[in-house]
């Protein structure tokens, strides 16, 4: 079948499947790309060797390259359903049920393994609600095709369910996701609920590519021109300004830096106590001179009178309140930010500010800080966590630490505390 056949075929098909305008505009976006690249689309088959080369020449990437872009995300659900048409003549109609219409069965199965998660593998909460999100989605997507007994389930169940999830889901999410139902389906093994044959069969995924650009972002160079280039006269750049700084000088996550409330620091002491998110466990730590200004700068110039506890605040765009800063917010605005001061960025580099704790992670061992206690400050359970927080070559952490403690111990005019 041609490009453009297949094309008119995909688009009659969402078309009578009902599916929102919003979704397919998406998806005509991509079309269109690839029309554009075909260029002869009435003759050029569509085939394999045809999608690697529209995404390597597009998006100069791979098709089995994780990425961070939606751009990319969204051209791989497009030619994934111009696959389905292809394999079985119509795009693949999704059927999301809500959650809490996952019936008594499924629920008791799954209430069991959250008290096992918790009571006897002793996971953190964070983790044990990741781990349950995707499971309950598998369990809706067997209902969906009327199962009604999970120790009936077979590898093809399993292979349909990852094939139903390639479309919707990034490629991180995806790897991260089957891990998570492997995970259950070896507890339902040892619940002798199903064979362990499912396990010997599981289908291979291949792990989204470490993305050894992720550091590189945040150089002493890209650090200095993205501070200088947050506009502190308004309200909003006051605040990035002082998350941004607490984020690249403490190696708190972004949302831990958003968790933060007044009752958390103690001016005297220059320090400020926060919760991890996902141990659970209590740290104090040292706020810098530049941090603590800023931070300052932003309670009495920038703050918007409120009654919650939480230091940062955004607009609630249900009304005209406010509320707690988000991490996704505060990672948005940090890219934005980036783009705005016109940094040279590739699409494979991420911006948001989870790259300022990798960041921290580097400047601690370019300072020959032994790895238990980077762990220890970052709150990690495992070394080997952190070992994927620090693995770069030594030079780089070199330009990552060099220059950055002018920043830390600088004084700000209005605030030397």
């Amino acid at each position: 079948m041609t490009v453009k056949e297949l094309i008119v075929k995909t688009r009659c098909s969402l078309k009578n499947q009902g599916y929102q305008k919003h979704r397919i505009w998406d998806v005509n976006r991509t079309f269109k790309k690839f029309l554009d690249y075909c260029k002869d689309a009435e003759h050029t088959e569509f085939n394999e060797e045809l999608i690697k080369d529209f995404y390597k020449n597009t998006f100069q990437v791979k098709e089995d390259k994780n990425s961070h872009c939606e751009e990319i995300w969204s051209a791989q659900r497009a030619i994934q359903m111009l696959k389905e048409v292809i394999s079985t003549g119509n795009v693949i109609k999704k059927n999301y049920t809500f959650m809490n219409q996952l019936s008594t069965y499924y629920t008791s199965i799954l209430d069991d393994y959250t008290e096992d998660c918790y009571t006897v593998q002793h996971l953190a909460s964070v983790t044990v609600v990741a781990k349950c999100s995707a499971i309950k989605d598998f369990m809706i997507t067997l209902e969906n095709h009327k199962i009604t007994d999970i120790s009936k389930i077979t590898i093809e169940e399993i292979e349909g369910y990852l094939l139903d999830i390639t479309h919707r889901q990034a490629p991180s999410s995806i790897y991260a996701n089957m891990g998570r139902l492997k995970g259950f389906i070896k507890y339902l093994v040892e619940k002798a609920i199903i064979l362990p044959v499912i396990l010997l069969k599981w289908p291979k995924i291949k792990p989204p590519a470490k993305n050894a650009n992720l550091i590189e972002i945040f150089t002493p160079e890209v650090l200095k021109v993205l501070l200088a280039s947050i506009d502190r006269a308004n309200s909003c750049g006051k605040r990035l300004y002082a998350m941004t700084l607490l984020s690249l000088t403490t190696g708190m996550r972004g949302g831990e830096v958003c968790n933060i409330e007044f009752e958390d620091i103690d001016w005297r002491e220059s320090s400020l106590m926060f919760t991890h998110e996902k141990s659970g466990k209590k740290s104090i730590s040292k706020i810098q001179p530049a941090a603590g200004n800023a931070i300052v700068d932003y309670i009495v110039k920038g703050r918007p009178k409120s009654d919650k506890p939480f230091i940062f605040l955004q607009k609630d765009n249900s009304s005209s309140n406010f509320k707690k800063m988000e991490n996704s917010n505060y990672s948005k605005q940090l890219s934005r930010q980036i783009e705005l001061c016109g940094l040279k960025i590739d699409k494979l580099q991420s911006t948001g500010s989870h790259a300022l704790r990798h960041a921290f992670a580097s400047m601690l061992l370019r300072e020959n800080t032994e790895l238990p206690v980077i762990s220890e400050i970052l709150g990690h359970s495992n070394t080997s966590t952190t070992a994927g927080y620090t693995k770069i070559d030594i030079d780089h952490l070199r330009e990552c630490a060099l220059d950055i403690t002018y920043l830390l111990d600088k004084k700000e005019d209005d605030y030397d505390w």
